[in-house]
């Protein structure tokens, strides 16, 4: 009887870890992101490069917001490779002084934002790739130099529109009455909405800027049941996107203005043409 109810004994025990091992399985090992750096891209442009732990670049951010930035990955032999695309990896950022600078982004564009400068000075912000509660990659920290640059430009004599995203350049337009040539056009389809645009103004040098506080973008069409212009907010003042309310062809008209409402310049037509 005795030995009986020892093998008993060890079924039961046999069976008890049986079940536990089937309702409690080893939990798998956590998909870290491995990077050996990265990069900062802007108009197609490479403006910073840290690598093993280094990084000799200074970002340089004006008062109010930068161009789009993009971050991209590198990895050992300093080849780009793919952002995380899983949803428990998001960006992450340490600024030094959030008095001075902050980071500004759009609706789900994850490894994309632009620098807010907030006052003159230098801080300096760390980039991360957070994992749930943990990073799984962190830059050190990078200088950036705060300036007020609003000033260091002439009197605009032209526009020219980009693709935000990737810096393409859309149109040209000179000032109204100026003996320049407009530039390229829109084509968008009815019903659709474009991704944003940016509005950039030019002096006589050639030198781009965007006007500084007290100003704001007009955006009028000559025929307004054609396209619709939907501004980006008041933190990108002078970036917008297009909606094709009907087929057909219009003019859309570019002005700067004064926090009143007075027009200070005016740009010449350019077409659209909705599909």
């Amino acid at each position: 009887m005795k030995i009986k109810y020892i093998l008993l004994s060890l079924l039961v025990l046999a069976m008890l870890s049986s079940c536990s091992e089937e309702t409690n399985p080893t939990t798998p090992e956590e998909d870290h992101f491995k990077a050996n750096g990265m990069i900062i891209e802007s108009m197609g442009q490479r403006i910073l490069t840290y690598f093993n732990l280094k990084s000799t670049d200074t970002l340089v951010v004006p008062i109010g917001l930068t161009d789009h930035y993009e971050i991209k990955f590198l990895d050992a032999d300093s080849n780009v490779i793919a952002a995380p695309t899983d949803e428990d990896k998001k960006l992450g950022w340490v600024i030094g002084d959030t008095s001075m600078l902050e980071v500004y982004r759009h609706d789900n564009q994850e490894w994309e934002f632009h620098l807010k400068g907030k006052k003159v000075g230098t801080t300096n912000i760390e980039f991360q790739v957070l994992h749930i509660d943990h990073s799984d990659f962190r830059t050190i920290k990078i200088p950036v130099v705060v300036k007020d640059i609003a000033n260091q430009h002439g009197a605009p004599v032209g526009a020219r529109i980009y693709f935000e995203e990737d810096g393409t350049l859309i149109s040209e337009s000179p000032l109204k009455g100026s003996a320049g040539l407009v530039k390229g056009q829109f084509s968008i389809k009815a019903g659709e909405t474009t991704d944003h645009f940016e509005i950039k103004f030019f002096d006589e040098q050639n030198r781009e800027f965007l006007p500084g506080a007290g100003h704001q973008l007009i955006i009028e069409f000559e025929n307004s049941g054609i396209c619709q212009a939907i501004p980006a907010g008041e933190d990108e003042p002078w970036a917008f996107q297009l909606k094709g309310l009907s087929v057909g062809v219009t003019k859309i008209i570019f002005k700067i203005a004064g926090s009143d409402g007075s027009i200070h310049k005016e740009f010449m037509p350019i077409f659209i043409s909705v599909i």
